[in-house]
């Protein structure tokens, strides 16, 4: 395969996977945000996880090897070698605004602007960022920190739109 089809695969966002609310929701309290985050469990840790439903566990499995991809204890050399060579992105601008923390009022408002990740969030001017209905002063006051915590700024070049 491909090596930039291999990084893409692993870095899908599990939003894009068609999932259930219920699976979406499980696996969003769990911290685990892309398909890379779920292979580097074992199917059975995946099984521990609290909320979890035969049907849930289902799902994710199917996505994982409709994708041909595996868990830790199905090959795990396999798996190793897979992440080991494409390291995460540490890029702050390609996090999914989901794993800022906003609350769903916060998160409900930017995806009507077509916002999805730090990226095209930081891409936007703070004039842009204060005319967007539905934020109040606080939250303004919250993304901001949240960006400068991040070591960015508004209306970088790096936050060029990115696509989803």
């Amino acid at each position: 395969m491909d090596d930039n089809i291999i990084i893409r695969l692993l870095n899908t966002y599990i939003c894009d996977l068609n999932f259930t609310l219920r699976t979406y929701n499980v696996l969003r309290i769990n911290e685990l945000y892309t398909l890379r985050d779920i292979v580097k469990l074992k199917k059975t840790e995946l099984k521990k996880i609290k909320n979890i439903n035969g049907s849930s566990l289902n799902e994710i499995m199917h996505a994982v090897y409709l994708n041909g991809l595996c868990f830790m204890d199905d090959y795990p050399t396999f798996n190793r070698e897979l992440l080991d060579i494409y390291k995460e992105i540490d890029e702050p601008y390609l996090k999914r605004i989901e794993e800022l923390k906003f609350s769903l009022k916060i998160l409900l408002a930017l995806r009507k602007k077509n916002i999805y990740n730090v990226g095209d969030l930081i891409s936007l001017q703070f004039n842009d960022l204060i005319k967007i209905q539905g934020l109040n002063k606080d939250d303004i006051k919250l993304i901001v920190s949240t960006i400068d915590n991040l070591g960015l700024n508004f209306g970088e070049e790096q936050g060029e739109k990115m696509s989803r």
